[in-house]
């Protein structure tokens, strides 16, 4: 950006660039950390500025990221290994909807039985 002033001009980078106002680059925010996209979200550079996208299993502006997928929902959802409809542990599906060891779990909602190892 270049402003005329009296017997002369002042030159300044536009916004998402640095420099002296006659040589600008851009600044990538992304590297920088200096973007404002949600922990669970995406950073690209752009000339001047920068674009957030949501990661998988989440949605929203990629300023702000929701969760889509909901262990103990009793469903089956995208990285889940089992989901009973509860978020306890010690019943063969665990707090993060995996299968414990020592368990088998199938159907949605899981049912988890107990595998018996000796018979193996």
């Amino acid at each position: 950006m270049c402003t005329n002033t009296p017997g002369s001009f002042t030159c300044a980078c536009a916004l998402g660039y640095s420099g002296d106002g006659r040589t600008c680059v851009d600044i990538d925010e992304c590297a920088t950390n200096t973007d404002d996209c949600d922990l669970n979200a995406t950073c690209a550079n752009d000339a001047g500025s920068f674009t957030c996208t949501c990661n998988a299993n989440y949605v929203g502006d990629g300023r702000s990221c929701v969760l889509t997928v909901f262990c103990g929902n009793g469903a089956l959802d995208a990285g889940e290994g089992c989901d009973d409809g509860a978020t306890a542990t010690g019943d063969g599906c665990d707090s993060a909807c995996q299968v414990e060891s020592g368990y088998q779990c199938m159907g949605a909602p899981s049912t988890c039985s107990d595998v018996d190892e000796c018979a193996t």
